[in-house]
């Protein structure tokens, strides 16, 4: 997991989505799936 990564702890991380409206965009809650991400998630908009 990212959020594990000793290299990185404590060090910020952005996830930037872009082309979500093509067909084969991968969603957001698979986007978080696959990088293990469910328990710390700040969102800014």
């Amino acid at each position: 997991s990212l959020l594990t990564d000793e290299h990185i702890a404590g060090s910020p991380i952005v996830i930037l989505g872009t082309k979500s409206d093509l067909p084969e965009a991968v969603t957001e809650e698979k986007l978080r799936q696959v990088l293990d991400i469910f328990s710390v998630i700040t969102e800014v908009k």
